[in-house]
């Protein structure tokens, strides 16, 4: 068999509001036994249903969550907070992933983008518990010296030593005399450690939802099919 045109006809083609029709291709392909024609035809999902039903929400959520490092830790409601926005994810994720391909070979790359949401959101719960023990630590034990030395350095607490009259001109000066270790040596508290890595947490989380965010949609653009990759691949 031998194929009179390169590509189908759209004489009985009907427009889809959720698969827009691209390209299409017809070739002839020898086997070891017969000669048969392969049809190949490519479809392009609408990507605004998924943007504004799925993909925003998740991200909203998913902000409103990094939230939870700004609430003050003695106000009691950051577990709570956190559960809940986690709960929430978790609940959304499962009515999206119902609608999703149940296909393991190959996966589709959308799950893929769900699992690292909901590992994100697992994450910020997990940092939020290990703030709150150390907030709640007894006040009379100091943390270790490892510890306060990465707070010190995160604070920049030696950089922000000023006198404050001129009787404390001679005791700055002798601060300033001192080594960079000798000023780390500053007695840092568990409150101090628990409000640092908040604004550490925060950073991270941030840098690496925007990570995530930019990978996947580079992922998801990068799936263009031209009639040269489709020669490619029937061969």
């Amino acid at each position: 068999m031998v194929p009179r045109v390169d590509s189908a006809f759209l004489t009985y083609y009907v427009p889809n509001a959720e698969w827009t029709y691209t390209d299409s291709l017809v070739q002839g392909v020898r086997n070891t036994f017969s000669d048969v024609l392969s049809l190949t035809i490519v479809y392009q999902r609408q990507s605004k249903f998924l943007i504004n039903n799925i993909l925003l929400p998740i991200l909203m959520m998913v902000s409103i969550n990094m939230l939870v490092f700004v609430i003050p830790p003695d106000a009691g409601e950051r577990l709570s907070y956190s559960i809940t926005c986690l709960l929430a994810v978790a609940v959304y994720l499962t009515i999206v992933g119902e609608n999703l391909p149940k296909s393991s070979s190959p996966m589709p790359i959308f799950c893929s983008y769900l699992t690292a949401m909901i590992v994100l959101s697992v994450s910020m719960c997990v940092l939020t518990i290990l703030n709150l023990h150390f907030y709640h630590k007894d006040e009379h034990k100091l943390p270790p010296k490892l510890i306060q030395s990465v707070v010190a350095v995160l604070r920049c607490r030696f950089c922000r030593i000023q006198p404050s009259s001129q009787n404390e001109v001679g005791d700055f000066t002798a601060e300033l005399a001192k080594t960079p270790v000798d000023r780390f040596k500053t007695e840092v508290s568990w409150k101090e450690v628990c409000y640092t890595f908040d604004v550490v947490w925060v950073v991270i989380v941030s840098v690496v939802s925007v990570i995530v965010n930019v990978y996947f949609l580079l992922v998801l653009q990068e799936e263009n099919y031209s009639r040269d990759s489709l020669i490619r691949n029937n061969e």
